[in-house]
């Protein structure tokens, strides 16, 4: 900004009297970004809150078969974003996973991933309850259990991570075969040397072959740094 003011008992002219001074307009500058920063997120969080529906109408859709999977996709984003929503996800999902499916599969397993996929640690009792809770009656064979395709609940706790390790390893101490192939899979999944250390740790004490196999492998691979 040029300023047009002679004063010559001023020897910087943007200090002369009448003159706005760089550090003034500076300030005036950040004022103006400040105001509108603040204008904007005023309306994002007024389109936010018109344009979404609410949490209770939305929780309403993923209970319900034909809207669970859109309700599912978008709590997933809003869980993400707003941690209000994933409190009111916390406070619910544990109470609906713990049901159990019932008749309506679609719906308990859309709850289990949604807890999975937002790590939700308040479910993980409720999902370790039904590891092995299977959602579809296709045949079971080592492949789904290594996918977890069919198992929601071991899938997510899988996904929810560290956290989900003691529940994962109860379930390879004291589970049946089935719980313990889930188990063992969820553990695979996560990252870090608890979940390895969990593995080598029941690797002494599994009687089925085919899963000691199974998680000797995972165990070199880790160790190898290979993906699971």
């Amino acid at each position: 900004m040029v300023c047009s003011c002679r004063t010559p008992h001023v020897k910087n002219k943007f200090l002369a009297k009448g003159c706005p001074t760089r550090l003034g307009d500076t300030v005036k500058l950040v004022i103006q970004i400040v105001i509108c920063s603040i204008v904007l997120l005023f309306c994002g969080v007024s389109l936010y809150g018109q344009g979404a529906p609410s949490n209770d109408a939305l929780f309403q859709k993923l209970q319900t078969g034909r809207t669970s999977h859109q309700a599912f996709e978008q709590f997933l984003k809003l869980g993400k974003r707003h941690p209000d929503v994933w409190k009111y996800l916390a406070d619910r999902l544990p109470e609906k996973i713990a049901a159990g499916p019932g008749d309506n599969p679609p719906v308990w397993e859309n709850d289990a991933l949604l807890a999975g996929y937002l790590q939700i640690v308040e479910a993980i009792p409720a999902l370790a309850q039904h590891i092995d809770q299977l959602v579809r009656q296709d045949i079971i064979g080592m492949s789904s259990e290594e996918l977890l395709r069919d198992f929601p609940a071991g899938a997510a706790l899988g996904h929810i991570g560290e956290p989900a390790i003691p529940a994962l390893s109860s379930a390879l101490e004291t589970g049946g075969i089935q719980k313990r192939w889930i188990a063992s899979r969820a553990l695979k999944m996560i990252e870090g040397a608890t979940a390895t250390e969990a593995l080598s740790n029941h690797l002494a004490h599994e009687s089925d072959a085919k899963l000691r196999k199974y998680i000797e492998f995972a165990i070199q691979r880790r160790r190898a740094g290979l993906p699971h």
